[in-house]
């Protein structure tokens, strides 16, 4: 046969993963107890400490290990853009950086005619890829990984992801094992090793590969031989199952019949033909005749072996379970499992004495039906530099089930085939033993005999492995968060550059430098801009600017010129713009001319409160497109202005982006009076009086109400009446711009009755 070189990448990482805890019980498959040591352990409990994420951590001190100490979990999905993801059906024990194995266990297809071309196979559909990966991050059950995967892999094809335990130096000090495969994870035992690996205790994956089919005794079965390759599961008595392969049991539910599914040895047909072997690097054997005293040709009820493998594009494989030889009166003629899959990389391999085995499992033995076909030997990748002690490597096919019936002349079943050994060194290590034999027919016990059922064959050895990794950590590929931005500014894109990268934004336009990983973007629409880095992988992100022309919110007063009569209360109206949902502004106005009275009325839902300080009035409110109204009440000013101003702020108003908040405030004028030089001088007064002062008076009221001033001159006409207001309590003082001469003045104010001659000197 032609024999194919692996080409795996083989890196023997310095870095090692915190050693696991394990507590261990007898290890058995299926209620059966394996054909190893009397203190061979499984764990039950694993404790996987959290390692930091991007940096491994050395273990400084020598491990101990036994039992199973891989994690295994389905994969669900794969994206292998960019950072590569796996979905699995639990992420549970993986951790940011662990190594992992991701490996696709079936999926092959094979002819599925009832015919001698049965169980062929057609295409492999990438069953067997495998390779290492390294673990960036876990979120919930999505696994990112540090690189893209270099291979592909078929979901329906059953590919599982496997934690891969690191040490520095680490002992075997009791059985290492597997996890049996399930149809769904398991099959694997795979460690990684930065120094030496001794083994005081034997590693040993044998029985956990693909199935062996089970026996399914009936009474329900024809009296003549039944030659099809392949037939339902539902009429177990005129053909037995099929073991599993990558092709699982063949295509359900058609895996019951004599011809081989891949790898899988083919059931016995009725009546008691024996059960084919399973197959690995050697094909499986044939089971023995059918039971002679039936009519028809007993060598067409012969359950076929498993065909041979190949691992021309390197792919590795678990061995192929044995056929169940057909049964009308036991159980007891089932298939053997196959070996599982063994990969130890390190860089020594310190063996005292020991041995590595994925030995497949033999047949059943049956006693008044016919024997199953024994199980294929396993896989075993080595990965070292060097090795020393003596080490035997096994990967041998299971032997056929006997048959211990005493009259003799039921078959015996097929012997599986020999598995396959794989060294990362050109040539084999000095000290080591390699067997890869066939196993044998079963036979008759009571003749010796193996009535035509067959050995498997031998399987294979080769050199120079390379187990396939991609160490390369790819670049980070980050366009950014997405932005928002008014017309007219700018923002950063990107992160910050890393070396042996080349980035390239699409589109140009609105961009300072399209070729850099962190332009200045300044686009006068919204955009989105995608980030191309050109790297082995061609990542890509990209991110959204969105454009928002600027918003002016204004709060205003209206009117925005208000007349004011001191003593009378005027209204004023603050506007909430649209779009404000909460909003806090204030209005300043000169304290002694301007009080607040109150809110008159509010529109559209608004809600508002007022506090009133200093001549400053605070308004916080909720509600948007509406009206506060309030009203004030005014007074006469200390001084001669006769304009005062109304500011309105915007306080505490929270606002969007893009977004303004702008007030106007009003004009207050004080109203034409006719003695417009009229100005208060304090409101503690509580007298009446009138006096006069150079050119004017000065005058008192004590109760509010309403008051009149007459002038006269010197002959007593009546000039003007200065003043007829309603005046509040206070005291009160009149300029009067008169020529020179003599005038006077009258006050009338409810009972009082005053005048005051006033000499006017000078005109001012």
């Amino acid at each position: 046969m032609k024999k194919y070189v692996l080409l795996i990448l083989s890196f023997i990482s310095p870095l090692a993963i915190f050693a696991q805890q394990v507590i261990a019980i007898p290890y058995s498959v299926n209620g059966e107890r394996l054909n190893l040591p009397s203190n061979s352990l499984v764990p039950v409990s694993v404790k996987h400490p959290t390692a930091p994420p991007l940096k491994n951590t050395l273990i400084e001190t020598d491990s101990l290990i036994s039992g199973v100490v891989n994690i295994y979990t389905p994969v669900l999905a794969i994206d292998n853009a960019c950072f590569a993801s796996v979905t699995v059906g639990n992420s549970t024990g993986f951790n940011n950086n662990d190594k992992v194995l991701i490996i696709q266990m079936q999926g092959a297809e094979i002819d599925t005619t009832n015919t001698s071309q049965y169980g062929k196979i057609t295409a492999f559909n990438n069953a067997g890829n495998y390779e290492f990966a390294r673990i960036r991050s876990v979120n919930t059950n999505t696994i990112f990984l540090n690189s893209p995967l270099l291979r592909s892999y078929s979901i329906p094809g059953k590919v599982q992801l496997v934690r891969v335990p690191e040490y520095r130096n680490v002992v075997v000090r009791d059985t290492l094992s597997g996890k049996p495969w399930n149809d769904t994870v398991g099959g694997i035992i795979v460690i990684s090793v930065s120094n030496t690996l001794t083994l005081r205790a034997p590693i040993v994956a044998s029985r956990i590969g693909f199935r062996g089919a089970e026996a399914h005794p009936t009474d329900d079965f024809p009296k003549f031989q039944i030659e099809d390759y392949v037939g339902t599961e539902s009429l177990p008595g005129y053909r037995a199952a099929k073991g599993e392969g990558i092709a699982g049991y063949g295509v359900f539910p058609f895996i019951n019949g004599r011809g081989a599914p891949a790898n899988g040895g083919g059931g016995g047909n009725n009546h008691n033909g024996g059960g084919g072997g399973g197959a690995n690097l050697g094909s499986g054997g044939k089971g023995g005749l059918g039971w002679y005293n039936y009519r028809g040709n007993i060598a067409l009820s012969q359950g076929e072996g498993g065909y041979q493998l190949t691992n021309t594009n390197n792919q590795i494989f678990l061995g192929g379970g044995g056929g169940a030889g057909h049964t009308n009166q036991s159980v007891s003629g089932k298939g053997g499992s196959g070996g599982g899959l063994i990969i130890i990389e390190t860089s020594e391999i310190v063996s005292e004495d020991q041995s590595i085995q994925s030995d497949g499992y033999q047949g059943g033995d049956a006693l008044e039906d016919s024997g199953g076909g024994g199980g294929s030997g396993g896989t075993v990748l080595l990965s070292a530099e060097t090795f020393s002690g003596m080490l035997s490597i096994n990967c041998r096919g299971g032997r056929g089930g006997n048959n211990t019936y005493i009259g003799g002349q039921i078959a015996p079943g097929g012997g599986g085939g020999g598995g396959g050994v794989y060294f990362s060194l050109s040539a084999k290590p000095s000290g080591t033993n390699i067997n890869i034999s066939e196993g044998v027919a079963g036979i008759i016990v009571a003749n010796k005999q193996t009535l035509e059922a067959s050995a498997g064959k031998k399987g294979d050895v080769f050199f120079n492995l390379k187990i396939p990794e991609n160490n390369t950590v790819n670049t980070l590929i980050n366009a950014g968060e997405d932005k928002t931005i008014c017309l007219g500014d700018s923002v950063q894109l990107g992160v910050e550059p890393e070396s042996g990268s080349i980035y390239s934004w699409q589109p140009s336009i609105g961009l300072s430098d399209a070729s850099i990983a962190n332009p200045i973007a300044y686009p006068k629409q919204t955009t989105t801009y995608i980030l191309t880095v050109n790297n082995s992988t061609r990542c890509i992100d990209s991110v959204l600017v969105t454009v928002k022309e600027p918003n002016d919110s204004k709060f205003t007063l209206t009117p925005s010129n208000i007349p004011i009569f001191p003593g009378e209360q005027f209204q004023a109206s603050l506007n909430i713009p649209k779009g404000v949902q909460s909003w806090r502004v204030q209005i300043s106005y000169s304290d002694p001319v301007v009080k607040f009275d109150s809110i008159v009325q509010t529109t559209n839902g608004i809600m508002a409160l007022i506090s009133e300080s200093n001549g400053k009035l605070t308004i916080s409110g909720t509600g948007s497109n509406g009206n506060v109204v309030m009203s004030f009440n005014t007074f006469l000013p200390h001084n001669f202005d006769s304009t005062f101003t109304m500011d309105l702020a915007n306080d505490s108003t929270p606002k969007q982006p893009c977004e303004s908040i702008t007030t106007r405030g009003s004009i207050l004028e004080l109203s034409l009076l006719c003695a417009p030089k009229l100005r208060i001088v304090n409101f503690s007064g509580k007298n009446y009086f009138l006096t006069n002062k150079g050119n004017g008076i000065n005058f008192g009221i004590g109760l509010l109400g309403n008051v009149r001033l007459e002038l006269y001159d010197y002959t007593g006409s009546l000039m003007e009446v200065l003043l007829n207001e309603r005046l509040n309590v206070g005291e009160y003082s009149i300029d009067l711009d008169l020529p020179t001469g003599v005038y006077f003045c009258r006050l009338s104010a409810g009972m009082f009755n005053d005048v005051q001659k006033i000499m006017v000197v000078q005109n001012h």
